[in-house]
């Protein structure tokens, strides 16, 4: 019984040593958004964003399979990084992220069909949309990893 015990607390604190990091709380607008990702000093942020409003739209279902199989490609693809990622969600149907779009160069209009992910070092970053997402965001991240000043990232 103590075994168990034992390996039970072993694996629990070896998952929660490999987590991804997350926002804690929904951002409001950019200056949230920019608050979150400018506190890190070389840190690699992964950001999603998405429109709930485009997706709950009527005829819109497509958009709304889209961003949930994403999603879900991006958490499992993100869990192998463990706490060398931040990862946040941007919903701009839920607050005022036109500074941030437009900072990003990323258009409403792209958020429509596909949701898009960004990913971030010491405010540089690329921004990828439509199928693999996360492949793509996983090269990204794993090229930052090795080398943070490495140039052919973008």
């Amino acid at each position: 019984m103590a075994k168990h015990f034992v390996l039970i607390a072993l694996f629990l604190f070896i998952s929660s040593t490999y987590a991804l990091q997350k926002a804690t709380k929904p951002f409001t607008g950019t200056d949230d958004l920019f608050d979150f990702v400018l506190k890190g000093d070389h840190e690699i942020y992964v950001l999603f964003f998405f429109n709930s409003k485009d997706m709950s739209a009527s005829g819109n279902q497509e958009l709304s399979e889209h961003v949930g199989h994403e999603r879900q490609e991006l958490a499992e693809t993100l869990q192998t990084f463990g706490d060398n990622v931040f990862y946040a969600e941007v919903d701009t149907g839920r607050g005022d992220f036109n500074e941030a779009t437009q900072a990003l160069s990323l258009s409403s209009e792209n958020l429509k069909t596909y949701p898009a992910t960004i990913v971030l070092d010491d405010s540089n970053g690329i921004w990828i949309t439509g199928p693999n997402e996360a492949y793509i965001a996983k090269q990204r991240i794993e090229v930052l990893l090795k080398d943070p000043f490495n140039s052919t990232f973008f």
